[in-house]
């Protein structure tokens, strides 16, 4: 409660029946004309224009010690010229007071802490937070729900940040597709681009091509990782397939039957995949 509030209420209590129009008051002591005003109690103009003065002293703050006029918190009060202006303002203070919420301190007890939060709409269960239709539970929304609780988030506050979060995952997800996708279409210029400067025959380099993806076709089935080399994007990364069929050349020392080194059936630029490559590979391009 401010001092303008404690000034009102003591004002109230001090006033007479009637109020301020009811004639109970005393009346104001007489007083000399203040300075700048005629005989005819009219006021003079001077550089203000006539401006009425926003310190004047409404009628009832005659009923204030002069100590009390003088200070701040009661200057305040000169907004309310009437008695009743003052009443009303004193009662809309404390109808705002009664809806306030009193932030809890150190010392604040765990019943008023509880009362804060209900009224913040802060559940007092982590499990209590409303994440919305079909949220699978799993060790991700557990941790949110705990990070929402000691952050004091409402429940509204909560289910937002969350749709939020789902949001930008989902955006992240479509993203990284459509990236995969990319790679995928690209791949076949992408993988002949590399091989330009080594092989600038296109014939030569197009027997490279077919060599190379022998190779790495033959390293994913020995060695069964042709799925997670799949899951990781670097199927469709040049420089890798190379690497792959490098190694695999270096190790072997073969070339790859049916290349066409080799004098076999050609398997085909960009490789004839057997059907399960094909099968985790995406199908043959």
């Amino acid at each position: 409660m401010n001092r303008n509030l404690l000034a009102m209420l003591k004002l109230l209590c001090l006033a007479p029946e009637g109020g301020a129009d009811g004639g109970g008051a005393p009346p104001a002591p007489a007083a000399t004309p203040p300075a700048g005003t005629n005989e005819a109690g009219n006021t003079e103009q001077h550089e203000t224009g006539g401006r009425d003065s926003v310190d004047e002293e409404p009628a009832y703050f005659s009923q204030f010690s002069s100590e009390k006029r003088s200070s701040d918190p009661y200057k305040g009060l000169k907004q309310y010229k009437k008695l009743d202006d003052l009443a009303d303002a004193l009662i809309d203070s404390r109808a705002r007071l009664s809806k306030s919420l009193v932030i809890p301190t150190e010392k604040s007890s765990k019943e008023e802490v509880s009362a804060f939060a209900k009224a913040l709409g802060i559940p007092t269960d982590a499990r209590e937070y409303n994440l919305g239709e079909g949220v699978e539970e799993n060790e991700l929304t557990k941790q949110f729900r705990n990070m929402a609780i000691k952050s004091g988030l409402s429940g509204k506050q909560a289910t937002a940040q969350w749709q939020f979060i789902q949001q930008l995952s989902n955006a992240g997800i479509a993203q990284m597709k459509a990236q995969r996708e990319n790679q995928k279409q690209t791949f076949d210029a992408r993988l002949a681009a590399s091989m330009e400067k080594a092989y600038p025959d296109k014939s030569d380099r197009d027997k490279a091509i077919s060599e190379n993806m022998t190779l790495f076709k033959q390293f994913c089935a020995d060695t069964n990782l042709g799925k997670k080399i799949m899951d990781s994007g670097l199927i469709y990364d040049p420089e890798f397939v190379i690497a792959i069929a490098n190694h695999s050349r270096k190790h072997t020392g073969k070339i790859p039957a049916g290349d066409p080194a080799s004098g076999g059936k050609s398997p085909g630029v960009m490789g004839n995949y057997s059907s399960s490559f094909e099968d985790f590979a995406g199908g043959r391009k």
